[in-house]
């Protein structure tokens, strides 16, 4: 029986030593594979940086970010790609950027940009874009994006009010990303009332005004208006509207010009 045993420890051994033994070899061959890796990398020089992904931004804005200096051919060794993707971030236009090695000594940089939904103007009359995030951006002008809703009634001089922001994004996210966008086509402005803390929409056809009010239960406000865009209001005769008004639950109200 001691016998047994032993023989079985032994085994249970020399099984754990070849596992050992397999694992090690593992090691030792990836670990060979970055090392050739690093000497093979180390050896090359920046040829080529190739940016994708960008529509309104132009490559040399980001090469200026950017800051490497490509007839010099520094090593890739001496790049270091975290510090590239910071420097990038730094554009008021970028939401994210990725960068890595590609082929040939090629480092490939990725752009998600930002991209207006509207654009708010202060007390001085100065423009600013505000994107989708709710992120307040300078303003510039595009080549590219189309025209946008301009936002009356939000302070932009001071301090922000976050929540006003957010209610006014959400609004103008949730036109974009129904109908393929068509009835956020049809926005021309939008009305902050800071009293009511309530929305309004002017379409431009016709100047039509929608009432949106207070910023909740927007989907179904939205998903009403949608119905109504598409099936009665083709029918109606737009120089009678008043206004629409969206701020009684699951109803939408068409209130009529009098004579």
């Amino acid at each position: 029986m001691a016998k047994k045993q032993l023989q079985q420890d032994l085994a249970e051994k020399d099984k754990r030593s070849f596992l050992y033994s397999k694992l090690l070899t593992i090691l030792i061959i990836v670990g060979g594979i970055f090392a050739l890796s690093f000497m093979w990398k180390s050896k090359q020089r920046l040829q080529t940086i190739e940016i994708v992904g960008i529509k309104t931004l132009t490559e040399h804005e980001i090469l200026e970010k950017i800051g490497i200096d490509k007839d010099e051919h520094p090593f890739l060794r001496d790049i270091q790609l975290a510090e590239l993707r910071i420097k990038i971030k730094q554009h008021p236009f970028v939401r994210s950027a990725t960068v890595a090695h590609g082929d040939n000594g090629k480092i490939i940089v990725t752009i998600e940009e930002r991209l207006p939904v509207a654009a708010l103007k202060s007390s001085q009359g100065e423009l600013r874009y505000i994107d989708r995030d709710g992120v307040v951006l300078p303003y510039r002008l595009f080549s590219v994006v189309t025209d946008v809703p301009l936002v009356h009634g939000i302070n932009i001089d001071g301090k922000i009010d976050t929540m006003v922001v957010g209610g006014l994004v959400r609004i103008l996210n949730l036109l974009e990303n129904t109908s393929n966008g068509e009835l956020y086509q049809a926005v021309s402005e939008v009305f902050y009332q800071q009293n009511q803390n309530s929305y309004y929409l002017r379409s431009t056809e016709s100047g039509i005004m929608v009432n949106i009010g207070y910023p909740k239960n927007l989907q179904e406000k939205i998903d009403c208006l949608i119905r109504f865009w598409k099936n009665e209001f083709p029918k109606v005769n737009k120089q009678t509207i008043e206004y629409i008004d969206l701020r009684w639950q699951g109803q939408l109200i068409l209130k009529k010009r009098t004579q």
